[in-house]
């Protein structure tokens, strides 16, 4: 209103974008075992979007898990064998840092086979799609490009003369070309 009686043309081009508009990537090296998406399909937050196969991840983690079960039974009867005076205290610090040892290489697998799996980290849509199905992998590697599909938000550029005059919390009216709606 200001900028009007100020002989100045209120109206200015807007843009209707995406909050969310972003590329997944791969984290792991392995073949994509589902990757069924194709551009404009939806899916909601938490769906899965990329499958890899991880049965190597997966056996070295039944591995890691064995060997921590082993290595903290060890650990409890070296310190059984402490405490009764059968034992000494370098064979309990030998059997702490390898219980620690097993517990932080399973760690590490559960973490990898847990990004065996991309989920959609908003409700959206696939707007292009960078893998197939069966590729091999590696990390880094763009495999889709998804935007969100909740509210939109406003892009517009104003000219810096409007600078002064702009301020947060005034309202404005926003006529959308394509559909004809006016949104204030």
């Amino acid at each position: 209103d200001d900028l009007v009686a100020a002989g100045v043309d209120d109206r200015i081009r807007t843009q209707l974008t995406s909050r969310h508009d972003i590329t997944l990537s791969s984290e792991v090296s392995a073949r994509i075992a589902e990757l069924g998406l194709r551009p404009g399909d939806a899916f909601e937050a938490g769906a899965a979007l990329v499958t890899f196969d991880c049965r190597l991840f997966e056996a070295q983690l039944a591995k890691a898990e064995a060997t921590l079960a082993g290595s903290t039974q060890s650990l409890a009867v070296v310190t059984r064998l402490v405490s009764l005076g059968s034992s000494g205290e370098l064979e309990l610090a030998q059997a702490q840092a390898r219980a620690a040892e097993a517990e932080a290489d399973s760690l590490y697998l559960t973490t990898m086979v847990d990004k065996c799996v991309i989920t959609a980290p908003f409700e959206g849509r696939v707007s292009r799609r960078l893998a197939r199905q069966h590729e091999y992998v590696t990390p880094g590697q763009p495999l889709l490009e998804i935007i969100d599909t909740g509210p939109l938000e406003v892009q517009l550029l104003v000219p810096s003369r409007w600078v002064p005059e702009l301020q947060v919390g005034r309202r404005f009216r926003v006529s959308v070309d394509e559909t004809g709606a006016e949104i204030e």
